[in-house]
């Protein structure tokens, strides 16, 4: 269409055609923001997954705890079972949003798959 405008610019389409250029610039415009904005997010919930599942593992190990006959303090171990849980349960969720959500965001390279993949495996 721009081709025909150059061409042409006296034709009687000419109004129409510089209208329906702005309109696909501003579609084009607006599809960009809204994946960007959209693989921003999909990023954003896989650092929640990755901070989530390093507070379960620092709870965990702080959980480990022996007494002064070195037992281990069970109390404190299924404490710290109970609040790392409530860590993994968060980081799952996470994943699992940014899994839907790339479903319909272009990944190029496949980078935020594999950081989706990982993100709770604690690498």
């Amino acid at each position: 269409m721009q081709t025909v405008l150059s061409q042409f610019p006296l034709d009687p389409l000419a109004p129409g055609i510089k209208a329906k250029i702005a309109e696909l610039k501003a579609r084009i415009a607006k599809r960009a923001a809204d994946l960007a904005a959209a693989q921003a997010r999909v990023k954003d919930l896989l650092g929640q997954c990755r901070i989530q599942r390093a507070a379960a593992l620092d709870v965990k190990q702080r959980s480990i705890v022996f007494t002064e006959f070195g037992n281990l303090e069970m109390n404190t171990l299924m404490a710290g079972e109970r609040d790392a849980s409530a860590h993994e349960r968060r980081a799952n969720a996470a994943k699992e949003k940014a899994l839907q959500l790339l479903k319909s965001v272009p990944d190029p390279g496949g980078v935020l798959a594999k950081a989706a993949e990982t993100c709770d495996s604690g690498e």
